[in-house]
């Protein structure tokens, strides 16, 4: 009995340790799922969308236990390559902004600490990497307001992406 207590505890310990970064986001897989399956997803959950600039815009949608003011879905050879998750002071107050960043901030830090690859250009700036996927979390200053964000990129289509932007110049 007891080596089976412990067993199953070294599973848990081992299943917590090597989780990837997460590329499952509302309903769409990072590089697998394609703009028709994005749209039929929201459509199927009667969220109302909109397209800017080639994404998909999901205004107040609900994810990890938050209301983000907007979520951008965003495709690349017609597979979605990025979810950028946004808060802002437009909407919310800085108080709570602040609450945001701190709480995202440890929970990414506990479960993805060995991804961790840098804090870019201060600390409200933290990248991760598992070799697949980059999670960016951004608390910064722009435009006039205040603004949080979660990002999270398939690094292969980014790659992509850059090649063909090199490739022009």
């Amino acid at each position: 009995m007891k080596k089976n207590i412990l067993f199953f505890i070294m599973l848990v310990i081992s299943l917590c340790v090597n989780a990837q970064i997460q590329r499952n986001i509302c309903g769409s897989k990072l590089a697998y799922s394609s703009k028709n399956d994005v749209v039929t997803y929201f459509k199927n959950k009667n969220i109302k969308t909109t397209w800017k600039d080639g994404a998909l815009i999901v205004n107040q949608l609900k994810f990890a236990g938050q209301t983000w003011e907007e979520a951008r879905f965003s495709f690349h050879k017609g597979k979605l390559y990025q979810v950028f998750f946004t808060s802002s002071s437009l909407t919310e107050s800085k108080g709570l902004l602040d609450g945001k960043w701190d709480y995202y901030s440890d929970l990414i830090k506990n479960k993805y600490s060995k991804y961790f690859i840098s804090s870019m250009s201060a600390d409200k700036d933290l990248l991760y990497y598992d070799d697949i996927t980059l999670l960016k979390l951004v608390y910064s200053y722009y435009q006039g307001r205040w603004i949080f964000s979660i990002i999270y990129t398939d690094s292969n289509l980014l790659d992509d992406i850059n090649a063909s932007v090199d490739s022009e110049l």
